[in-house]
């Protein structure tokens, strides 16, 4: 082996490895293990790339049932006769044999079990209760396993196991027991399978032969039927061309009338929103028109097809293609063919983008399924991410092992390349399984919430699978923002929520907060008497699960029979009850102080926590200083308090504004927005917050997934830079500087 170092064919390592990954280690650097490891990747990403599939789709469930099945047992048989396959007799032979003995051993046996524990059964309800009867009904069993055991020796007897007729009649008497039943079944399926092989392969290989002659004529009509879909994707383009411009022509022409004779915005918003409903309906026009030329253009190919008619009995689907012949030898129908250059990277990017066709077919497995596409490309962005920083890694790598040989002026010893691989890549083989855990679990998930965004996916009529869902680009915010979309309804709902939830978070943080950090001064006084027992009492209220509290207060705050509004007017205080719920302004005062008394304990918990770490040393030279009681806590606890905590209290109000449980448990977004129609239109309640409104979005009927998106977007996009940036401003952060 040559090890003398040329420092001029060493750094043609980084451009080998460029061209393809690993070669500059394999061929210059004699870095085996590690080149080899990248050489496999690219490889990998080649073959997900080049070697596809495209599934034969049937069009109903007969067509499914002949892909799965292969021909029935006296079908095999009368072919192989005519061919004069010379192994059949055998064969037969070898499942006369087997059919015999499974119906006088395993059978009989079988059908005795039955009788016996159908007797049994019946025994088990009055088997404690009288055990004298059980006793008899056990003997009566064994006598009934007995007389079916010899009656069913007899009957199996008198088969002729040979006869394909008589094996069939003799399966009748254990078709009720679908135990006995499978194992005949199996029986029969393993024998089906070796004639299927058999035939199979004959009929392929009469396929092949017959292929070369009829393969121009079928060419011909392929091309022909492309040549047809093409003028009819032509037509159809020009026809929606043309209707689009009459639809705009007239929409100008009416809407200068309208504005000459002084129509009012109203009107002219009704105009604008009819053209606009034209627009889509001619749009779904054209779409449909797509659809139904590319089933033509399906059905033309098919056709075409047809040529080989005849050439293959056994698998009418029978191409020639490699996974035609792996079917084939295997007793199998083809149930998809090769194709190149699309292999699953290339068919998930593919699927991203269109997010999938309307398929010829009522067979719900075959068709397209738009969210798993959408979910199967962006882990295809992610995977392909991920390779295009391997095969930097991979150049880097080549260039800074090269420099490091030439610095040497000598090749690493086997050991040594060990050694290297072995500390520099521990830290990357560590890391990985939890950067390959948060794309999974938590980068494609954001992703695709994002995406859905810019979809239609909602209910009823984009749901999949017997629906697809499109990309529609901003037409969703449009929708959400825009105030002259559907009377702005939904802009007025989502400025509603938006205001609200804001105010949620500052009081929800900052009332809990600043409540508890009270309590836990005032707690701290020397002064108060039993201060454990104050603590252990307010507690209380964040010790008992969330979620009960909330239902018991929607229970005391009820406006009819809610125990505090009848406290109230046995007293006196009130005449009529006080819509604690039931009133928009009042219901979120409820939800505040209710939050108040749940969350305060929490912060109680926290700064006490904090004002025991203060050192003592402190409060007595600000004593010796002349320092009141206030100037102490402004100028020591306070800071030094909010110093350690603000950090929680940024996190407090990013899990308020997504307090999902308070409003839902409370008053369920309810009661309705003063305007009229806006909460039945919306579904969005008084009291609802972006992330409540998203879950209705989702749960009730009709579901607006895309919308919810559109808003989950907008919570991700405004609260991550805003917890961030202030999380990062706080002095703790800033490595505990004071």
């Amino acid at each position: 082996m040559n090890n003398t170092v040329d420092p001029n064919k060493l750094k043609k390592a980084p451009f080998a490895s460029s061209c393809f990954m690993g070669l500059g280690q394999i061929l210059y650097l004699k870095q085996y293990v590690r080149g080899a490891l990248f050489a496999l990747v690219e490889v990998v990403m080649l073959c997900s790339i080049i070697f596809g599939t495209k599934k034969i789709i049937p069009a109903n469930n007969s067509e499914y049932d002949y892909l799965k099945q292969v021909p029935e047992t006296a079908e095999l048989v009368e072919y192989l006769e005519d061919a004069e396959y010379s192994k059949l007799d055998s064969i037969m032979a070898s499942r006369a044999k087997s059919m015999e003995k499974f119906f006088k051993n395993a059978a009989v046996k079988g059908l005795g079990d039955a009788a016996y524990k159908e007797i049994v059964d019946e025994a088990q309800d009055y088997k404690k209760e009288d055990k004298d009867a059980y006793k008899e009904a056990l003997a009566e069993a064994k006598q009934a396993k007995a007389d079916a055991i010899e009656e069913y020796t007899a009957v199996f007897a008198d088969y002729d196991y040979s006869s394909l007729d008589e094996v069939e009649e003799a399966s009748y008497e254990i078709i009720d027991y679908d135990d006995i039943y499978d194992k005949y079944t199996s029986i029969s399926s393993k024998y089906d399978h070796k004639l299927a092989k058999v035939m199979a392969k004959m009929e392929a290989k009469k396929f092949d032969g017959a292929k070369k002659e009829l393969l121009p004529e079928y060419k011909e009509l392929v091309a022909e039927a492309k040549q047809n879909y093409k003028n009819s994707l032509a037509a159809i383009a020009e026809k929606n061309k043309q209707t689009v411009a009459e639809l705009k022509n007239g929409y100008t022409e009416v809407l200068n009338l309208a504005k000459e004779g002084g129509a009012e915005k109203e009107d002219l918003r009704k105009l604008s929103v009819q053209y606009r409903k034209d627009l889509d309906a001619a749009e779904e026009q054209f779409s449909s028109d797509k659809v139904k030329a590319r089933f033509a253009f399906e059905k033309e190919l098919k056709d075409a097809f047809a040529v080989f008619d005849g050439n293959n009995e056994f698998d009418e689907h029978y191409d020639g293609c490699t996974l035609c012949k792996r079917a084939a030898s295997n007793g199998n129908r083809t149930v998809m063919h090769r194709a190149w250059f699309k292999g699953p990277l290339v068919t998930s990017i593919i699927g991203l983008f269109t997010l999938g066709d309307r398929q010829n077919t009522t067979v719900t497995k075959f068709m397209d399924h738009s969210i798993f596409m959408m979910i199967n490309g962006i882990f295809a962005l992610v995977i392909i991410l991920f390779f295009i920083f391997l095969y930097q890694l991979n150049i880097n790598s080549a260039r800074t092992a090269a420099n490091k040989i030439i610095k040497n002026n000598k090749f690493p010893s086997l050991k040594e390349s060990q050694n290297d691989l072995s500390q520099n890549s521990f830290a990357t083989i560590g890391i990985a399984p939890s950067v390959v855990m948060i794309a999974i679990f938590s980068l494609i998930p954001l992703l695709f919430s994002a995406l859905v965004a810019f979809t239609n996916y909602s209910s009823p009529d984009h749901v999949p699978p017997n629906n697809l869902v499109d990309w529609v680009g901003l037409s969703n915010f449009v929708t959400m923002f825009s105030t002259k979309v559907g009377g702005g309804e939904w802009a007025k709902a989502f400025g509603n929520a938006a205001v609200w939830t804001i105010v949620w978070a500052i009081f929800a943080t900052f009332t809990c907060f600043f409540v508890g950090f009270f309590y836990a001064f005032v707690l701290q006084d020397k002064r108060v008497a039993i201060p454990s027992f104050y603590r252990t009492v307010y507690i209380l209220p964040y010790a008992i699960p969330t979620m009960l509290s909330l239902f018991v207060w929607a229970n005391l705050l009820n406006g009819t029979i809610g125990p505090i509004n009848r406290t109230l007017q046995l007293i006196g205080l009130i005449e009529q009850p006080i819509p604690w719920l039931s009133n928009p302004n009042v219901a979120k005062f409820s939800l505040i102080f209710v939050n108040i008394w749940i969350g305060f304990p929490y912060s109680m918990i926290l700064t006490t926590s904090s004002m025991t770490a203060i050192s003592n040393s402190l409060y007595e030279a600000a004593v010796i200083d002349g320092a009141t009681k206030w100037q102490q806590f402004k100028s020591i606890t306070y800071p030094l308090v909010m110093f350690q905590l603000k950090p929680t209290l940024i996190m407090q109000f990013a899990s308020n504004i997504n307090n999902f449980g308070a409003v839902f448990f409370l008053t369920g977004g309810g009661p309705n927005m003063p305007q009229a129609g806006l909460t039945t239109t919306t579904t969005c309640g008084a009291t609802d917050l972006l992330i409540s409104w998203i879950y209705k979005l989702t749960m009730n009927t009709p579901s607006r997934y895309q919308l919810a998106s559109v808003l989950s977007l907008l919570v991700f996009v405004v609260l991550v830079p805003f917890a961030l940036y202030n999380f990062t401003r706080t002095k703790s952060f800033k490595e505990g500087e004071l």
